[in-house]
């Protein structure tokens, strides 16, 4: 029982963080962005890729913390967040041998 709880915290955290960051893409892209030295501003196509990946983390992340608080959706829960932080974790690394290291602020 308390596995289910400790599990049902870290999947809220997960849920709220992915909320938070994919709000700020879909809603305020080029703020978000700016802050790690990207600068999308006047990009109109880049500016679309960027809201459009905004709102499947933000629903990833609604999803993810309906999941933790009922019970029902707790498995799908941790699918959403499995994929979610792996893809983009699988991806980062990806990037890194392809085309080297990002600014520090990444």
């Amino acid at each position: 029982m308390q596995n289910v709880k400790s599990i049902k915290i870290v999947l809220f955290l997960f849920g709220i963080i992915a909320i938070s960051v994919g709000s700020a893409l879909l809603f305020f892209p080029t703020i978000f962005e700016s802050s790690a030295g990207i600068d999308p501003t006047g990009n109109i196509s880049l500016l679309n890729e960027l809201r459009a990946y905004g709102g499947i983390i933000l629903s990833s992340g609604i999803l993810i913390t309906i999941g933790s608080f009922q019970q029902r959706y707790l498995s799908l829960s941790l699918l959403f967040s499995s994929v979610l932080y792996l893809t983009i974790g699988l991806s980062r690394i990806w990037s890194f041998f392809m085309d080297g290291l990002p600014a520090n602020v990444l």
